[in-house]
């Protein structure tokens, strides 16, 4: 069920990057990955559980990008260390790392991996800054040694919605 669902402030962005790496789990492998995982201990569900209902759902109602950013960049290290026995670390790749950290330090408010990788994103807000970073990104991808893409994206604040009914 639905516990929780509000829009997101217009002005947050999202910056979508795509490294040229090795892509993540995706399906039947993904599906074994999962099954070879314990679940998760009480402790890091009671961690996840607390940025989600103590960080995240607050600094979305009160628009706290500050706030909102540094939860998801907990949520995505938390479960990013969960998964450190099948991707070999908090991220599936050094490279992903590289570009979380140089997403973080150029301003992003928030960054993380997209599931399994290669895919990560960073938090901006408004049109400027997402620009700016977005021209920042795009240089570090590709570097001379590194190739990838980066691009700007905002949530859908509409909901869910069904376009096709099947009988």
């Amino acid at each position: 069920p639905l516990i929780y669902r509000q829009d997101f402030p217009e002005d947050w962005r999202f910056l979508i990057c795509v490294p040229d790496i090795k892509k993540g789990l995706s399906g039947e492998q993904e599906q074994k990955a999962f099954q070879q995982l314990e679940p998760p201990n009480a402790d890091t569900v009671a961690r996840a559980s607390r940025v989600v209902l103590m960080q995240m759902i607050p600094a979305i109602i009160e628009e706290d990008i500050d706030l909102f950013g540094s939860a998801i960049t907990k949520l995505d290290t938390i479960f990013g260390d969960y998964w450190t026995e099948i991707q070999g670390g908090t991220y599936s790749h050094p490279r992903i790392e590289e570009c979380v950290s140089h997403l973080l330090a150029t301003g992003a408010y928030g960054a993380g991996q997209s599931s399994w990788g290669p895919v990560l994103y960073g938090l901006v807000n408004g049109e400027n800054q997402a620009k700016r970073l977005l021209h920042s990104m795009k240089k570090f991808l590709n570097d001379g040694e590194n190739t990838g893409k980066a691009y700007l994206s905002h949530a859908d604040n509409r909901g869910a919605y069904i376009t096709d009914v099947v009988t």
